[in-house]
């Protein structure tokens, strides 16, 4: 196990106005592995983290100036686990201990959607200049009478040899049939709970923090399952999730200066979903179910 604690900060020391994002707290990590002598094998795997105090702020130079909050110190644990055996399991849980108060500033907002749209455009704009280069590829005129001897050849050998049958165009699939690679099943499922989530939006784009409004989920519960068969790699995946909370919404009032329900009442909402092979009838297509 581990133990760590303290500000992790991104920021550059040459420029006293730069924005930081700190990422404060204390986490304790456990990892467990247990392997087959035999073959070396990694059978089983047990991960857990305890975090206290976790917190996420804003701030100005290395000094951290004017901080500004974006998570309020939050305490949760994660649990991951994994076993290969006849099935290949993985769980995934998530719990909050404390509530979960979130602020997103519009400025942070664009900027993410900035950064996420200049990192994809750099990889498809990687990607299209590479293709624009093959085809701008240009040949020299010895290479051209080359290729222009060689189709004139090509057309003698057809003329004399007659078409060609579609047996021989066709691909012998015979050596493939009935080969399936057997593929281990893989079930996947994941658990979250928090007691409450707490998501203020806030407009600083005029230099000032407005406060727009903010929304909390209390009691919120989920639990999904993913489950690859595995029988042969035609098989189509199953899942089902379900998931339970309770919304509250407020906005903020500009001329009382304080927050106005938006939402009278907790507004309680159940989701379910599920997909799978088809109960009532005896077929191999899939059946998908959602409710709310």
């Amino acid at each position: 196990s581990m133990d760590s604690s303290g500000p992790f900060i991104s920021t550059k020391s040459s420029s006293a106005l730069t924005e930081t994002i700190v990422l404060q707290g204390k986490m304790k990590a456990n990892f467990e592995m247990t392997s087959n002598t035999a073959s070396n094998d990694i059978v089983e795997k047990d991960y857990k983290i305890d975090a206290e105090r976790v917190e996420i702020y804003t701030a100005k130079g290395a000094s951290l100036q004017h901080p500004v909050s974006i998570l309020e110190p939050a305490k949760f644990s994660i649990f991951y686990y994994q076993k290969i055996g006849e099935v290949h399991l993985t769980d995934l849980k998530f719990v909050t201990l404390t509530p979960i108060d979130l602020t997103i500033s519009m400025q942070n907002a664009a900027l993410a959607s900035a950064l996420a749209t200049s990192i994809s455009d750099s990889f498809s704009t990687n990607k299209e200049t590479s293709e624009d280069e093959a085809e701008r590829h240009s040949i020299s005129a010895r290479e051209a009478r080359r290729i222009a001897r060689l189709d004139s050849e090509l057309d003698r050998v057809e003329d004399i040899d007659g078409p060609m049958t579609p047996s021989e165009h066709s691909t012998d699939v015979s050596v493939h049939a009935g080969q399936q690679i057997e593929q281990m099943r893989k079930l996947t499922r994941l658990k979250m709970t928090s007691p409450e989530v707490i998501l203020t939006l806030t407009n600083d784009f005029q230099g000032l923090d407005e406060a727009l409004f903010k929304v909390i989920a209390m009691n919120w519960v989920f639990g999904g399952e993913l489950d690859y068969p595995g029988a042969s790699a035609s098989e189509k995946p199953c899942f089902g999730f379900n998931m339970n909370t309770s919304f509250l919404a407020d906005y903020f009032d500009t001329a009382s200066n304080r927050w106005e329900n938006f939402l009278t009442s907790p507004w309680e909402i159940t989701l379910n979903g599920s997909r799978g092979p088809q109960s009532r009838f005896h077929s191999k297509r899939m059946s998908s179910t959602f409710d709310i």
